[in-house]
């Protein structure tokens, strides 16, 4: 083996040295270019599918604050020792929960609002405890109970079909209809 030992000026190496990381600072065009263009495409992909996705989050979401709009009603009702009434409205599509102070199961001025949520663009009530009445109102007593069992059926602008079960003991659940609103569970 033969070993060549090369001798550098060491100002010609540090002149070198300079002019050659001057001249790769920043980036190219091309890699700019290239850069964009993937945030472009993943973009697209998860824009298209987060438009898919918004209108199901809040009709969840929706079902939940109903869900728990009825429990703390009933616990209004238990903590205040008076009756709490819940009245759902299908024409102007919104429910609200109130201590009903003269019992007529309609939110006069004497009447404090518990909670009346907003009900998201898309979201129609569709039945409400089994009839074709545009307004229903039902009460829960001191004891936590409501006087009548039922179901609440909605639907949103995707046509998916859900719901929140309201049993004789109090209890709520939410329910889905996977045959477009025939059958329920």
């Amino acid at each position: 083996m033969i070993f060549v030992s090369l001798k550098v000026n060491s100002q010609h190496w540090k002149v070198a040295m300079k002019t050659k990381f001057r001249n790769t600072k920043g980036f190219t065009l091309i890699e700019v270019m290239v850069v964009i263009a993937v945030i472009g495409i993943l973009a697209g992909i998860f824009g298209s599918s987060m438009f898919r996705w918004l209108p199901r989050y809040r009709f969840n979401n929706y079902l939940r604050e109903l869900q728990g709009a009825l429990q703390n009603a009933r616990l209004a009702a238990v903590r205040s020792n008076e009756d709490v009434s819940v009245q759902f409205d299908k024409t102007k599509n919104e429910f609200r929960a109130f201590f009903d102070k003269n019992n007529n199961g309609v939110p006069d001025a004497g009447d404090t609002t518990i909670e009346a949520p907003t009900t998201p663009s898309g979201v129609v009530f569709t039945q409400l405890f089994g009839t074709g009445d545009n307004l229903v109102a039902f009460s829960f007593n001191s004891r936590g109970f409501p006087d009548r069992a039922g179901h609440v059926r909605m639907k949103n602008s995707t046509d998916s079909y859900k719901g929140v079960n309201l049993t004789l003991g109090g209890n709520s659940r939410i329910i889905k209809s996977g045959d477009g609103g025939v059958t329920w569970p």
